[in-house]
């Protein structure tokens, strides 16, 4: 059997793409006014808008592309475990859709090695990745269930040599379209830091649950951030400030679409589902809330850090933001999990 050596396990693919470099390039350039950072950035995504329109290709965004082999196995073991953890089940079983995977098929390999029959792997897009890099990320991770591992000690550890495993590209397989032309039921459908990017998340999030099974279950990790567009120069909740118009740009291609925490929660008290909230990381707070903590428990001294950082710049954001409830503008990321009723 084969293993992962530790020279294996940090190995890194080659240095920083093109597409990479220029990003770092416009990030120097940009100074710290608002709207100069905003000139600067608007024209940069609208081509990358443009290029993933004809081509059907993300030009970032690859989970795993510039990562070691060792941080990517480390990042898809966490995440499942997360899932595991949030979902309050020792092994997963049936049929699994995994949203918006990116360029990495582990989590869904380990789905399988848990003891599910098949995972749709569903994306808009197709992110590039480096095969060679991707199947050692695979091996190494199969070394932790070397029972399934054994299935496959002939194979290159490609994605196509696991039975069950099962792609989707293109506008069908949009979160948006995919469970509403589906005719699969699924046990689990999973999810992380995806649906902020996606087009129509409220509509995605009632389809998918509408597609579990009586029982099934969800687990979506959502990130209200702007992915550093000002937040890194300015303010967690700068990116509020533009109005619908002037932060059109920044949704194209799949942008953060600020899309809020009260939002999802009526979206999911219609359906079917029991659900837990489960805020992992809050405005104005650097600390990360540890799984599984409720609104309720978080800590009384970083509620009032964040509301006060919240309380500081209501003023300057636009509508309909600038008159949201306070959890709304204060809760930056949560993971939700449920069960079909």
């Amino acid at each position: 059997m084969k293993s992962c050596s530790e020279r294996e396990l940090r190995t890194s693919v080659e240095g920083p793409s093109a597409v990479s470099r220029i990003k770092r390039r416009i990030e120097a350039l940009a100074s710290k006014k608002l709207w100069t950072r905003y000139a600067m950035l608007a024209p940069y995504l609208g081509l990358k808008a443009l290029i993933a329109t004809f081509t059907r290709k993300t030009i970032a965004g690859s989970t795993h592309l510039e990562s070691s082999v060792d941080e990517a196995v480390r990042y898809i073991l966490g995440a499942f475990n997360d899932y595991k953890s949030l979902a309050g089940v020792e092994h997963f079983s049936g049929n699994v859709a995994e949203i918006g995977p990116g360029d990495s098929c582990g989590v869904g390999l380990l789905f399988l090695a848990d003891g599910c029959e098949r995972v749709d792997l569903i994306d808009r897009f197709h992110s590039p990745r480096d095969e060679a890099h991707q199947r050692k990320i695979n091996e190494c991770l199969l070394q932790y269930r070397p029972e399934f591992l054994s299935r496959y000690l002939d194979s290159e550890f490609s994605e196509d040599s696991f039975k069950g495993l099962v792609r989707h590209y293109g506008r069908s397989a949009s979160a948006e379209s995919f469970f509403r032309e589906t005719s699969e039921k699924y046990s689990v459908v999973v999810s992380r830091a995806v649906f902020e990017h996606l087009y129509d998340p409220l509509a995605a999030l009632s389809t998918s649950i509408q597609a579990l099974r009586p029982g099934g279950i969800m687990v979506h990790g959502i990130d209200c951030r702007d992915h550093g567009l000002f937040s890194n120069h300015f303010g967690d909740l700068t990116f509020l400030q533009f109005s619908r118009f002037f932060y059109a740009p920044f949704k194209w291609n799949g942008g953060p679409n600020r899309v809020r925490l009260s939002a999802y929660r009526k979206a999911l008290d219609k359906e079917s589902v029991k659900y837990e909230i489960y805020p992992i990381q809050l405005a104005g707070v650097k600390d990360t809330i540890p799984l599984p903590t409720k609104l309720a428990d978080v800590d009384r001294q970083l509620l009032k850090q964040s509301k006060a950082y919240v309380d500081s710049v209501r003023s300057c954001l636009t509508s309909p933001f600038r008159d949201m409830e306070d959890e709304d503008l204060m809760v930056q990321g949560f993971f939700v999990s449920g069960r079909k009723q």
